[in-house]
């Protein structure tokens, strides 16, 4: 089974924190990836918070912050 690994921040209303949980989150991210669960054989996802919300910017050193520095260190 394939597992595609997502970072996500809260961005109403496409994502956003599911009330009495830390990690879970909902809205249309959310949905999209449970459809894609379904129609798409052999696949599942997990799910990981950017502590600081942010997708990214380039720095003038040349090195990225937020979601695009995760993805360039971590690959995700």
């Amino acid at each position: 089974m394939k597992k595609l690994r997502v970072r996500y921040g809260y961005f109403a209303p496409f994502c956003t924190p599911k009330l009495g949980t830390d990690s879970a989150f909902g809205g249309t991210i959310k949905d999209i990836l449970e459809l894609m669960k379904i129609f798409i054989n052999n696949f599942d996802y997990v799910a990981t918070i950017q502590p600081d919300g942010a997708f990214g910017a380039k720095l003038p050193n040349g090195s990225f912050t937020g979601m695009i520095q995760s993805m360039v260190e971590n690959g995700l």
